[in-house]
């Protein structure tokens, strides 16, 4: 029998490495409709809730952020890479999937910092620091809650938009563990989190997907749809006696990504040109934080194109995107069967 636990933010992480065995999974209450999604989808795909590979980490590592972050984004497998990387940075999370959530976190208790995606159902990012700062300014003792954006747009005029919306710094995504420590370096101090907000908004560059820390110990790679280095870069951010971060990763993009594929498909008929968009947003980033720098590529393509209204070319751009995106998600699927995991 299956049991997951349920636990408060603050006492998940312990409470899982005093009882590795006892349960299967471990989530934080409040559990939103996705994370339980996400939760039962690998418990009923057979990732078991340990045995995962040896973590390799630099030395820098180890000087954590005794902050506590809330992290408001909505695709699950950057919502579960950014979540890991600030747990090894030493941040307490709590994670959000819209806007609206945010601004209701925010209400009912503070936080040390936020990463905001701009791009969210129900609610954008800009939408809700707007209201948080509205919020913040009406309250009987006015506070500055540092709030850094989230995009996977490097366009221009992103940072303004930002830096009007009442941001504090701007991350493109996807990132790597030293462009958001780099973030929070910036903002908050090294085992006590700063509240300045003196500090201008600042863009930290797009870095390529992760890199990976050894890469003399990959696997040749057999096909050019996936960087095997950026799959081991992920490996090299595994948390000790957690599930195996990539396989987590994968079981979580492969569903989520089909589906998707299967809802732009649809508003493709239906000359839904603004969801066609949306959906392409969305992918890009998880997309190429998964190593697939070509269907990634094709995703960034399609969105540039219904922004700039050329729709005639859309048609000729999905006929690529799907067989790449079969391609990516054969050899995803493959990674897992060769582990005797199964995302089918």
């Amino acid at each position: 029998m299956l049991l997951v636990a349920l636990s408060s933010v603050d006492q998940v992480i312990d409470e899982s490495r005093r009882h590795p065995s006892l349960f299967s999974a471990w989530l934080r209450k409040p559990v939103h409709q996705s994370l339980l999604k996400d939760c039962l989808t690998r418990l009923c795909h057979h990732v078991p809730a340990t045995e995962a590979p040896a973590p390799t980490q630099p030395d820098d590592h180890a000087v954590p952020f005794a902050a506590h972050v809330l992290l408001a984004e909505d695709n699950p497998v950057n919502r579960e890479v950014a979540f890991t990387m600030l747990e090894l940075l030493g941040c307490t999370t709590t994670m959000v999937e819209n806007g609206r959530e945010a601004v209701e976190a925010l209400t009912n208790r503070p936080f040390d910092l936020v990463l905001m995606d701009c791009h969210m159902p129900e609610m954008d990012g800009l939408t809700a620091t707007a209201l948080i700062r509205e919020q913040e300014h009406q309250a009987t003792q006015p506070r500055h809650t540092t709030i850094v954006a989230l995009t996977a747009n490097a366009l221009e005029g992103d940072r303004e938009r930002c830096l009007a919306a009442g941001m504090d710094d701007y991350l493109a995504k996807p990132f790597t563990l030293t462009t958001l420590k780099e973030v929070l370096h910036r903002r908050l101090s090294i085992k006590g989190p700063s509240r300045s907000t003196e500090a201008p908004l600042q863009s930290t560059t797009q870095a390529p997907p992760l890199q990976a820390a050894q890469p003399d110990k990959i696997a040749p790679p057999g096909d050019d749809h996936v960087d095997l280095n950026a799959w081991q870069a992920i490996r090299a951010r595994q948390r000790p006696g957690q599930p195996d971060l990539l396989h987590k990763a994968l079981s979580l993009y492969l569903p989520h990504a089909d589906a998707q594929l299967i809802q732009l498909q649809q508003a493709m008929a239906g000359a839904d040109i603004q969801s066609v968009k949306t959906i392409a947003h969305m992918m890009k980033s998880s997309t190429a934080q998964l190593g697939a720098p070509r269907l990634a590529d094709l995703y960034a393509q399609i969105e540039a194109t219904c922004r700039a209204g050329t729709v005639d070319n859309l048609p000729d751009l999905c006929g690529h995107l799907i067989p790449e995106h079969r391609a990516v998600c054969t050899l995803m699927r493959q990674e897992l069967n060769r582990a005797g995991r199964s995302a089918a």
